[in-house]
């Protein structure tokens, strides 16, 4: 099926994934907002070529959607449309596929079938769900011309989070006032896509919205791997069973050789220890990284042993998933003491960690950071630990099922308890920063530690810890760099309320100049997206609060947020009041970044009201805070504003 072409359906579909409301986009392309509704609405279907050149200007489209943009308005132009190949939205696995033919030529053909909408491919840990999984989406890809896109769900506990995850993997930018599970609907109303959604399990409530993406997206096909079905109408389950025993024989060989060529796998060991595995591909992955430290026939006995051990244990467990735990057991047992323990703590990471972060984790007292690369090498050795370089940087992670053991053993231990609190404390140090980040670069780094950040913020919450919950609401900042306006806005408020519960208990709260700074990232957050009655209310909040601890800068940032909400609203005298009032409070308080700030919406204000004299005198004496501050990054933006006031001037 060939890529919607009236205008109508394209027009909307850029501007919600440029995150535009049709006022704005009409601004930004000089247009009038009756003219953008009249086009979306099918009542205006040929515009004049000079209307479709703004519009694909405003929108900043690419060649190819630019071409289908004129086309969707002149169909007699005959514009070809070239389509973007999807597969690059896909992650490349580093390996062949072994096996699994049957199965790849089932899921092709239940994808192709118009009466299935949502493929499910179940089974036990470590079966291959993902890997047979991409395979088939690659496969697919050709056939979807507006994209194949890979979702992992793995990081998220949360399924009011799937639909921000699923806009930030369309790329779509978030519109004011718009939440995300509506773009994502509307964006995806007339488009014919295949999501691949990873490890769906632990995130199986968001059904309910898969399912309305399903009845109002009639050309979306989901590929979706999971431990459990999700239960839907239109779903078809694809249940995986473990390798036949060749090509488990293959895959075992393969990896073997990768890690010692000059082994001997051709006897019968090989498929005895095959068969001990029950052809799961993750266990004998596991087993094969054991060849450097011992032959075939030693691993097949080693293994013989540990499987009669684990029968004897929990029976309503899979036999598999038995297999499974004891293969990663008997990798855990090989490790020394202090090996054991560290991979135990490595268990509270979420998604990955860096070397600098393990050091101020994973011990009592921080090790030499010498000593630290050498005890994450003895992991990497065992394939108990991957490595990875991400943002210029060295990152390590668990596989899942890895960690699921990992963190199995520590509680067990009287470790688990030490483990989390030193990870949110960390990472609540680290929000510290992130609420104050002005470099694209250094939010990328952090960025990679989001799963981290939620298991943080999930932890706090969940231990009641007030104040350790309300410094990680520092990385609010962050998310909304990262374009995740919604999360950034739902975990400030659900950590203020855990403040004022622990506050009504008796209980540790948080700093009350702490306070007010989240009571003014949330006003912010709300004024973003448009709710501006309740960002008035929250900057209100916050600047009461500030007042009765006679925090002065906490007033000036108050007042900084009230005029934005006023000048919001089109109360440009009430604005002007707290712009002036929050200048006054910011050099009582001897914070030139506050007065900064305050004089720039005072200019652009004045800007705004046609008086550029003024609006250049403010915006210039900005400049000189800035520069003396060394603000680089704000001197770069009020050099742009400066730019606009010349140009009013002509």
């Amino acid at each position: 099926m060939s890529e919607p072409t009236t205008l109508s359906a394209v027009l909307k579909r850029y501007r919600l994934a440029a995150g535009l409301s049709q006022e704005a986009l009409a601004a930004r392309a000089e247009l009038s907002a009756r003219a953008i509704s009249d086009m979306e609405r099918g009542l205006r279907h040929a515009p004049h070529p000079d209307t479709i050149e703004r519009l694909a200007a405003a929108l900043r489209l690419t060649p190819p959607q630019r071409a289908l943009l004129v086309s969707a308005a002149r169909p007699e132009t005959q514009v070809t449309v070239e389509s973007a190949s999807p597969i690059p939205n896909l992650p490349i696995p580093p390996t062949a596929l072994l096996g699994r033919e049957a199965e790849r030529t089932r899921a092709r053909s239940l994808l192709r079938d118009e009466e299935v909408r949502v493929l499910t491919l179940t089974g036990p840990a470590g079966v291959g769900k993902t890997r047979l999984g991409l395979e088939v989406a690659r496969d697919l890809a050709p056939e979807f011309p507006e994209g194949a896109y890979f979702v992992d769900l793995s990081s998220i506990r949360d399924p009011s989070l799937v639909p921000s995850v699923v806009a930030k993997a369309l790329g779509l930018r978030e519109a004011a006032g718009i939440p995300a599970r509506e773009q994502v609907l509307a964006y995806l109303a007339t488009s014919r896509v295949l999501f691949i959604f990873d490890n769906a399990e632990q995130v199986a409530d968001a059904a309910t919205w898969w399912a309305e993406v399903l009845s109002q997206c009639p050309h979306v096909v989901m590929l979706v791997t999971s431990r459990v079905p999700l239960r839907l109408r239109g779903e078809a389950i694809l249940s995986l069973a473990p390798l036949p025993l060749d090509d488990a024989v293959a895959l075992f060989r393969e990896r073997a050789r990768s890690v010692r060529p000059d082994g001997d796998y051709a006897g019968q060991a090989v498929v005895t220890l095959c068969e001990r595995l029950d052809c799961l591909p993750l266990a004998i992955e596991l087993a094969a990284v054991h060849v450097r430290t011992l032959p075939v026939w030693q691993l097949a006995e080693h293994l013989d042993q540990r499987l009669a051990l684990l029968r004897g244990g929990m029976r309503d467990l899979p036999p598999r998933q038995r297999v499974m735990e004891d293969a990663i057991a008997w990798s855990y047992d090989l490790l020394t003491e202090s090996g054991q323990r560290l991979l135990r703590s490595l268990a509270v990471f979420a998604g990955g960690w860096t070397l600098e972060t393990a050091q101020a984790i994973c011990w009592e007292r921080q090790p030499p950071r010498q000593e630290a690369i050498l005890a994450l090498a003895d992991l990497v050795d065992a394939s108990l630990v991957q490595a990875e370089v991400a943002a210029g940087q060295a990152r390590f992670r668990l596989l899942e099922v890895t960690r699921e053991y990992a963190l199995t053993r520590l509680r067990q231990t009287a470790e688990e308890e030490p483990c989390q609190r030193r990870h949110a404390v960390w990472f609540a140090h680290l929000a510290t920063d992130a609420s104050r980040l002005e470099h694209t670069l250094r939010s990328e780094e952090l960025a990679l530690d989001l799963p981290n950040i939620r298991a943080a913020l999930a932890w706090a919450e969940a231990h009641e810890e007030a104040e350790i919950g309300m410094r990680l609401a520092g990385f609010a900042r962050m998310l909304f760099m990262l374009g995740l306006v919604e999360e950034a806005t739902h975990w400030i408020e659900r950590m203020l309320a855990l403040d004022e519960e622990a506050d009504r208990k008796g209980q540790l709260i948080a700093p009350p100049q702490l306070r007010v700074e989240r009571l003014i990232a949330l006003a912010r957050a709300l004024l973003s997206q448009g709710r501006l009655d309740q960002a008035d209310a929250r900057a209100s909040e916050s600047l009461r609060l500030a007042e009765r601890i006679q925090d002065e800068a906490g007033i000036s940032d108050g007042y900084l947020t009230q005029g934005l909400v006023a000048q919001a609203s089109g109360k440009l005298e009430q604005a002007a009041h707290a712009f002036t009032e929050s200048y006054v409070f910011a050099g009582r308080a001897g914070r030139r970044d506050l007065r900064m700030r305050a004089l720039v919406q005072l200019g652009e204000l004045a800007r705004q009201r046609g008086d550029s004299a003024r609006a250049e005198a403010l915006l210039t004496d900005a400049l000189a805070e800035a520069h003396a501050s060394a603000g680089a990054w704000d001197e770069a933006i009020i050099t742009t504003l400066l730019g606009h006031v010349a140009r009013q001037q002509q």
